[in-house]
């Protein structure tokens, strides 16, 4: 059997297609994907009564069911109604509608259903990162005959907390013919839960799940797959099995720069502590609590095509969230502050505009809050109590400029011209926040100073930053 599609691909269904509220109502039409364009219905009729379409007010569905041409059941979730086109009178009417994801496998009536105990999730360079091989390659004395061996390594526990295990699998398609023969292996990782979950909520593992391999490798590790463990579909008498769900939709980054092919992974899964339940259980936490941050920092890792001023705002951003979310530090008591707001809003003199009166009110609320400044001084104090040292080229001058080029992007002041980081110097700056949150991510989740510290060691670039001040030459 060859391969499914994977997210990556561009794949058409055709087949018959209807909402689930009038199942006789059954249309033609094709469903295009590919990451470009997301899931597109082209419809070759319309689910109103053709005299009515016309004239009548465009619907978007909650849900669309459809039937391929070999017999898959295919689930449309959040479908937009982008277009209708037609001849006249009864003539054929065509209709569009843009979905957000796409379900192959089984009807849904909804993506909130809890249905799913188990979910399957793979990325790119996920067997590096699980340290997870398949071929091995041996070549005789004679140059002439060479064994290619295929090893299916044995299903691994990873960890298993607060009702979630995750364990490490792997699947094999075959594609022969008389003059060729294709293998295609590929692991995942199982994320199984201890009861049914919705949709939503096993997609949102599996980015929990992506998210630490990236931080792990050092660049964003774009999605292949997720499928699920659908209903239960009786075979025979005695033999049934859970149908198999694959999921298709439009990723926000999916593009990844790899600079090296030979990039190995900063840590392996492998590096982990044993047990690894509580590396684990931090990190799904810690993306609960950061997720805002942790996207920004995603992000800003993932896509260098995006323009530079971009990805800074993105990173330092995420930086400020990082330490909001994770460090309790106040400029002053916070009774103290209290009773100062008080004391400095009263002395706002009477006839002050009321917009005025409220902008005032608004800055003091949050005056006292860390400026940037002192809260790169803090992490960086955190970091040499825990690592008993920092990074290289955090001196005054840089975080100075790192304040000022943050201000200058979000209130402009003519006072800040000529003070920015600019070209290199602000791509590397952005490198260098990258490499911080990197490190304090894996300090937060709880990795051993040891393995943080040889994690920096491995990757050419970061250990350059980290041990020296100015640009890699």
């Amino acid at each position: 059997m060859a391969a499914p599609p994977d997210i990556n691909d561009i794949f058409d269904l055709d087949g018959f297609w209807w909402i689930p509220d009038n199942p006789d109502l059954r249309v033609a039409g094709v469903l295009s994907f590919s990451q470009k364009d997301g899931p597109v219905l082209t419809l070759t009729g319309t689910f109103e009564p053709t005299k009515r379409a016309f004239g009548s007010e465009m619907k978007d569905r909650p849900v669309i069911h459809g039937l391929t041409k070999d017999s898959k059941a295919v689930s449309l979730f959040d479908a937009l109604h982008t277009g209708r086109k037609g001849g006249l009178g009864e003539q054929a009417v065509h209709e569009v509608y843009k979905g957000h994801i796409l379900a192959v496998g089984w009807h849904f009536d909804s993506d909130e259903e809890q249905m799913f105990t188990n979910s399957y999730v793979s990325f790119e360079d996920i067997e590096e990162w699980l340290d997870h091989r398949f071929f091995s390659f041996d070549r005789g004395d004679d140059n002439l005959n060479w064994a290619l061996a295929l090893n299916r390594p044995a299903t691994r526990h990873l960890a298993e907390f607060d009702g979630i295990s995750l364990s490490v699998g792997s699947g094999f398609y075959t594609d022969g013919s008389s003059t060729s023969f294709t293998v295609t292996a590929g692991c995942h990782v199982k994320i199984a839960a201890s009861e049914k979950r919705n949709l939503r909520w096993h997609l949102a593992a599996a980015s929990k799940v992506q998210g630490l391999a990236s931080l792990c490798t050092g660049r964003h590790l774009p999605l292949r797959m997720i499928f699920l463990d659908g209903p239960e579909v009786r075979y025979s008498k005695d033999f049934s099995r859970p149908s198999e769900v694959r999921l298709y939709y439009s990723l926000v980054h999916q593009s990844s720069q790899k600079v090296r092919q030979h990039d190995i992974p900063m840590l392996r899964v492998s590096d982990f502590p044993e047990p690894a339940d509580e590396v684990y259980r931090k990190w799904f936490d810690c993306y609960e609590g950061l997720s805002s941050g942790i996207y920004l920092f995603l992000t800003a890792l993932a896509d260098r095509a995006m323009f530079i001023n971009v990805r800074f705002s993105l990173a330092i951003q995420a930086l400020e969230v990082f330490h909001r979310r994770s460090y309790s530090g106040t400029v002053m008591a916070e009774a103290e502050h209290a009773a100062l707001q008080e004391v400095l809003i009263a002395a706002i003199p009477d006839g002050t505009p009321a917009a005025m009166r409220d902008k005032l009110s608004g800055l003091l609320s949050f005056s006292n809050e860390p400026s940037l400044g002192q809260r790169l001084r803090a992490m960086l104090k955190d970091l040499r109590a825990q690592l008993e040292e920092e990074p290289a080229g955090y001196d005054k001058v840089f975080v100075r400029r790192l304040v000022d080029t943050r201000n200058y992007y979000t209130h402009y002041s003519p006072d800040l011209v000529g003070k920015t980081l600019e070209g290199a110097d602000m791509h590397y700056a952005i490198r260098r926040i990258v490499l911080l949150l990197i490190v304090l991510l894996l300090l937060r989740i709880g990795l051993p100073r040891e393995s943080v510290r040889a994690a920096i060691d491995k990757h050419r670039e970061f250990k350059q930053l980290w041990e020296t001040a100015g640009n890699p030459s």
